[in-house]
């Protein structure tokens, strides 16, 4: 959000105009220098990084989604929530967070099927004291149960 407010653009705008954290040069350079072999970068479409991920790994517990709903549209979130919600195990927890439009949270992830964690969603709020935690929601992967005819 302050990139968009000092530069006029979105991070994802052509990479002259991007951040320097998000150019792809100094990811590069990051990941060359890295010899840490737990270490492991994955770049590309979230919906596809995911299902590579799942694939390799099974399914996760817990996702952290956190500054990446800011640059969407809350059509473009409630995809991104569905996609990451594919990659979790029933019971497992997707922490979300979207400073930008914290009311629309609460709903995009009922939309996926992510039942709401008041409890942890109160404590969360509780033990942070920044600005930006009244935009976190914790949903819980619930199994879906098949339809009947």
């Amino acid at each position: 959000i302050l990139h968009l407010t000092l530069t006029g653009a979105y991070p994802m705008e052509p990479e002259a105009r991007r951040p320097s954290f998000l150019r792809s040069d100094v990811f590069q350079s990051i990941k060359n220098k890295s010899s840490a072999e737990k270490l492991r970068f994955h770049t590309g479409p979230l919906e596809q990084v995911g299902q590579e991920l799942v694939r390799d790994n099974g399914r996760f517990d817990i996702v952290g989604m956190s500054n990446i709903l800011d640059m969407t549209t809350p059509g473009e979130a409630q995809s991104l929530v569905s996609s990451v919600r594919e990659c979790i195990e029933p019971g497992g927890i997707l922490l979300a967070r979207w400073v930008s439009q914290p009311e629309a949270l609460r709903a995009i992830l009922e939309n996926c099927d992510l039942q709401i964690d008041d409890d942890l969603t109160s404590r969360l709020h509780t033990a942070e004291t920044s600005l930006f935690m009244s935009g976190v929601c914790a949903g819980i992967v619930c199994e879906r149960v098949a339809a009947t005819n």
